[in-house]
């Protein structure tokens, strides 16, 4: 778990896929967080839920392309510590979907190699929205972590 870092934005799929290529994919790039657990990922009511209420976008033609690949994976994180009315304008920040995700995974990664500032790893003085995804990806990380120990206890 503690060697997971978000894939690039160019690694995830770029064609469309269907509901289950989807969920297959989450399990895949996401499963090192549930070895023990009988949870899924990601369930097709979920995703549904998620466009219902406007965090995702409908998808083409049953189509999931890489903005709605790149926002489950935010999601994963975000929804373990904030709600879903709070995750909605995060994801739906007004940077360009390769942007958005690319600095979330900057961040994710800077938390995980345990680095000194992971803000300052941000070339220009960070936004709002960049000291927020550092938050919640913090508490995110220390509650798993707390979680992984409390088991070997």
């Amino acid at each position: 778990m503690l060697d997971y870092r978000p894939i690039p934005y160019s690694a995830i799929p770029d064609i469309g896929l269907y509901m289950d290529q989807v969920l297959s994919f989450l399990e895949r790039e996401l499963g090192v967080f549930y070895k023990d657990s009988r949870e899924n990922i990601l369930t097709k009511s979920m995703v549904n839920n998620y466009v219902k209420a406007g965090i995702l976008q409908k998808p083409a033609r049953k189509k999931y392309d890489q903005v709605h690949l790149s926002k489950m994976i935010m999601i994963y994180f975000l929804k373990n510590i904030i709600s879903m009315e709070e995750i909605q304008p995060l994801v739906n920040h007004g940077d360009s979907p390769e942007t958005l995700y690319e600095t979330f995974r900057k961040i994710h990664c800077g938390i995980y190699e345990n680095t000194s500032a992971p803000l300052e790893s941000i070339e220009k003085k960070p936004t709002s929205l960049e000291v927020v995804f550092y938050l919640i990806l913090q508490a995110d990380i220390n509650k798993r972590m707390a979680k992984e120990l409390i088991k070997s206890l």
